[in-house]
């Protein structure tokens, strides 16, 4: 790998993921991160995805990336089974409940739907709010109680304090007292890491297994790896990568 970055000029100057291409950092990451990974697919995908960035030539993607609409739940590095409390953070309109449901089969414990965005939240109630043993709640995840700005951007939809629209609420999973969790998502375009310690009782508790965005910035990889650790050390690292470029990488915990 970095004999490629060596010799492969960087084309990215003027591109919106240019930060991510850090030849310095690409090199932290593989070192950081490549003896973390539990299996020969997750090796591939991860050392493709880092010399995509160096190089952005889109055929060290081609072999590892999988389908979009397999991104969390249908891959052999998270498996899922009919006895699930599934907590999904960062709803949207319920794309990726439907993706657990084709999953499972309908058959789960319980849901708990989280979306802070109000526009989404009322295209996930029209969608989701009848379904049976599924809770639908209106805030975000943070590491502790919090009221912040929202910019509403649909499926971007983040916190921003001095650009944002509208008001929304955010809170800690532990503070919600949901019992034994056995399933955590999170895309939360990058506030993944302060809501991983805002679930740290849960996380110790119950070691949910963990499908975890791992692209809003260019070191979430290492940070996410450090957050869940520095929580339980027993945990077992797989990827997935789901796009033609830099987007839609999913780190999986079990």
């Amino acid at each position: 790998m970095f004999q490629v970055m060596r010799d492969h000029e960087f084309e990215a100057s003027q591109h919106y993921y240019s930060h991510f291409q850090e030849r310095t950092q690409i090199g932290s990451i593989f070192s950081h991160c490549w003896p973390r990974f539990s299996d020969i697919q997750s090796q591939r995908s991860f050392l493709s995805l880092l010399l995509y960035r160096a190089t952005l030539a889109q055929h060290w993607l081609e072999d590892v990336r999988q389908a979009y609409d397999d991104m969390y739940f249908f891959t052999s590095g998270l498996l899922v089974n009919n006895e699930e409390i599934y907590v999904d953070v960062g709803s949207f309109d319920g794309d990726s409940l439907i993706q657990f449901l084709r999953r499972v089969g309908k058959c789960y414990r319980h849901i708990h739907a989280m979306e802070p965005d109000p526009k989404n939240f009322e295209v996930l109630k029209r969608n989701f709010g009848q379904f049976p043993n599924c809770s639908l709640h209106e805030f975000g995840l943070w590491s502790q109680p919090l009221e912040t700005n929202f910019q509403l951007a649909g499926l971007g939809s983040h916190m921003d304090i001095d650009m944002g629209e509208v008001p929304v609420k955010l809170v800690a999973l532990d503070d919600l007292d949901l019992g034994n969790v056995t399933l955590l998502k999170m895309d939360i375009e990058g506030a993944e890491v302060p809501a991983l310690a805002g679930a740290k009782q849960t996380i110790e508790k119950f070691k949910p297994k963990l499908a975890i965005a791992a692209y809003h910035k260019a070191d979430d990889l290492p940070q996410l790896m450090d957050a869940i650790c520095a929580i339980r050390d027993d945990y077992v690292f797989t990827l997935s990568h789901h796009s033609p470029f830099f987007r839609d990488t999913v780190l999986m915990a079990h």
